[in-house]
């Protein structure tokens, strides 16, 4: 009797999926280094300080300050760039701790793993929750489930960022959170509520995250436009207003518009700023082809750090074209990969600044990765050794990101050195 039959691969499979996550949140936690912040979370910190010392958005007198290059001037007034509804959650966190006697600069290292815990850890636990209640969903294989699982849990770059406050972690585990749910509500013969107004959370919150999520957040937006139109111009879009509604006030009380600041690029053109005369990677001028190489297959590549990704965009190719059962959920992580990432390519010039791989595309890898069952579900032993020499690799890239994801990964040192020693001249 096979393992599904007799139901001991199902108990395997939960026990294994239980142990994988909590050695995830237990390997960020044992990794994440509060000195390694970057300007981006920087940037973030200096409006959490600001907030809780001076009740103001303004961070020109914030210690953290020094540290970013990501804030405009509106004004008179110092005004991090990053969207505000992360930071006001963070300013939540640091105003309870501030209460107990804590200070965000003397004690930095408890405060930021604190605010790291709530904003980034219990998002990556509940991303992994909505990726094994999707598989559990999706397939009967407890085995290719199990590994898919785990492939999640330690192959996805995301996750390695959640050392540290920034937005793609957390916006990450929205998107799965919209998979999950457009999935159930999807296959369901009548929507319950509570799964309608959990969709439309998570596909509100995705963009006041991350403004890259909008094509996922449209393609699942539109599988439930398309099998519950009723009740997702109600329930779904009635609760995906709430984050909009907190993101566009917060954006109006701290700039006087609803415009985002990065979609205000004026506000960047300041005497003495740093964007008016932007240095190292930041004045890079590169011909487009060698940028899209590197953020591909180069010093940041997509599929070289992280080469797992390369079996899922395999599996929703396939999906589509063959119009398999999960075709619908993978054409949605096609079609947000390429105008993402086609979009950064042309838009951009500086990788992001000093990180590790495509940050950009965070939120769409998780897609990808689940995007791996139906392959394991069918590979054979050759098949098994190639995705797991890819796990391999893309694990090294998660550990290298939780350690620091703020620096050049250590492919990118081993492509300058060789380029430094002319070994590719």
């Amino acid at each position: 009797m096979s393992a599904t039959a007799d139901g001991s691969g199902e108990a395997v499979w939960r026990r294994r999926a239980w142990g994988a996550a909590l050695g995830c949140v237990a390997l960020l936690t044992l990794l994440g280094n509060p000195a390694h912040r970057g300007g981006n979370t920087a940037s973030r910190l200096a409006t959490v300080e600001s907030l809780v010392h001076r009740g103001t958005f303004d961070i020109s007198e914030s210690p953290f300050l020094d540290e970013t290059v990501d804030y405009v001037r509106l004004d008179g007034r110092a005004l991090s760039s990053k969207p505000p509804l992360l930071p006001v959650v963070a300013a939540g966190v640091y105003a309870a701790l501030h209460a107990l006697g804590l200070d965000i600069v003397e004690d930095l290292g408890v405060v930021h793993r604190a605010i790291v815990l709530v904003v980034e850890t219990v998002p990556q636990a509940l991303l992994l929750l909505a990726g094994f209640l999707w598989l559990e969903l999706v397939s009967r294989d407890p085995r290719a489930r199990g590994w898919t699982f785990v492939l999640l849990c330690f192959g996805f770059l995301g996750a390695g960022y959640a050392t540290t406050l920034n937005n793609h972690s957390p916006a990450a585990a929205a998107v799965v959170g919209c998979l999950y749910f457009t999935t159930k509500l999807a296959r369901a013969e009548r929507p319950a509520p509570r799964d309608l107004i959990a969709a439309g959370l998570c596909l509100g919150v995705a963009p006041t995250l991350d403004f890259l999520t909008a094509p996922a957040v449209a393609g699942f937006g539109a599988i439930l436009l398309w099998r519950w139109p009723k009740a997702t111009l109600t329930w779904v879009l009635a609760a995906a207003a709430l984050p909009i509604a907190a993101h566009v006030g917060l954006t109006y009380l701290a700039t006087g518009s609803v415009l985002p600041i990065y979609a205000r690029g004026d506000l960047y053109q300041f005497e003495g700023g740093y964007w008016t005369s932007p240095r190292g990677l930041d004045a890079l001028d590169e011909p487009k082809w060698l940028y899209a190489f590197h953020l591909l297959f180069g010093h940041h590549g997509l599929f070289l750090l992280t080469p797992i990704l390369g079996f899922g965009l395999w599996q929703a190719v396939l999906q589509v074209r063959d119009r398999r059962p999960l075709w619908r959920e993978a054409l949605v992580a096609l079609v947000a990969l390429v105008v993402v990432g086609v979009a950064m390519i042309l838009r951009t010039h500086n990788y992001g600044g000093a990180c590790v791989g495509f940050r950009w595309l965070i939120p769409v890898m998780p897609l990808l990765i689940l995007l791996c069952l139906p392959f394991l579900e069918s590979a054979g032993s050759r098949g098994r050794i190639a995705i797991a020499v890819a796990g391999f690799v893309s694990f090294t890239t998660f550990v290298n990101a939780a350690v620091h994801p703020w620096s050049h990964s250590g492919v990118h040192w081993l492509f300058h050195q060789v380029v430094d020693t002319g070994a590719l001249l």
